[in-house]
């Protein structure tokens, strides 16, 4: 094993991953603002109502106006956005709620810290106690 290559490799590894952080090309974490404006924003006549978020700030459901509900994730350092189609594909995944988006290019989503029942009474109207998840 040439131990050179290998130290020069990770130094490589560590120095890029430095240059990312330092750009901020990961992103922060999503919050109530940042997913209702990326909703607002992205999906042509949608108006946010009301939001329910993940513990790890990595994805919010945005409940509409009309019955609209559109599913934010992170994706770098820009929300991405999916409209959901009704009904909407859920299932419990470990600490969360998987959603599933019905785009195979964006995938499933899970929301983190939402149980299955908080996330079903939120679809059908129901506004959470806290918006922001519960330690």
């Amino acid at each position: 094993m040439n131990w050179a290559l290998l130290g020069g490799s990770l130094v490589a590894v560590l120095a890029l991953a430095g240059i990312a952080a330092w750009l901020k090309l990961g992103g922060d974490p999503l919050d109530e603002a940042a997913a209702i404006d990326a909703a607002g924003d992205m999906l042509p006549g949608f108006v946010p109502e009301a939001v329910l978020l993940g513990s790890e700030g990595d994805a919010a459901l945005v409940r509409g106006r009309g019955d609209r509900v559109a599913l934010v994730k992170r994706h770098g350092a820009q929300p991405a956005v999916r409209e959901l189609v009704r009904p909407v594909g859920l299932a419990a995944a470990g600490e969360g709620t998987m959603l599933r988006s019905g785009d195979r290019m964006f995938g499933d989503v899970v929301l983190q810290g939402r149980a299955l029942g908080e996330v079903e009474g939120f679809l059908a109207g129901h506004n959470p106690t806290h918006s922001s998840p519960r330690p």
